[in-house]
């Protein structure tokens, strides 16, 4: 097995509800994405995967995500005043964690790469904070 990378970078802004800390005010991220593909050697083509075909997750999430607020769908008051301010909007299932987001992410690109071995997906939300999450196939 052989694995090939392509990062990526979008801009949100989001709020924890949940934290005890900062992270509980709006505030943002340039969020860096590492799209990690593990599979064998294709024997036609000499690649894993064509960096230009990893693009595709590239540009669905910044369609996405890039310059949107990542709102807690239960963060009632937050939600409505950026609904009434007609902001760009992307309602989450709970706080918008790096942890969540890179779930996200890696369910889309299951449905882009179904074919491949293992994906990885890791969300930096600063140059020192990460979540990895990831999908094997099998497993």
């Amino acid at each position: 097995m052989v694995k090939v990378a392509r990062t990526f970078k979008f801009c949100a802004s989001h709020r924890l509800t949940k934290h005890k800390g900062l992270c509980r005010n709006i505030h943002g991220h340039t969020y860096a994405v590492d799209l990690v593909i593990e599979d064998k050697i294709n024997s036609h083509t000499g690649m894993v995967m064509d960096f230009a075909e990893m693009r595709i997750l590239e540009e669905e999430v910044k369609h996405y995500f890039d310059h949107a607020i990542l709102l807690n769908k239960y963060d009632e008051e937050l939600v409505k005043f950026c609904e009434e301010q007609d902001y760009r909007i992307v309602y989450l299932k709970d706080d918008p964690t790096a942890e969540l987001i890179a779930g996200s992410i890696l369910e889309t690109a299951r449905m882009i790469f179904p074919e491949v071995n293992s994906i990885f997906i890791r969300v930096h939300e600063s140059e020192k904070t990460w979540a990895e999450v990831c999908y094997v196939k099998g497993e």
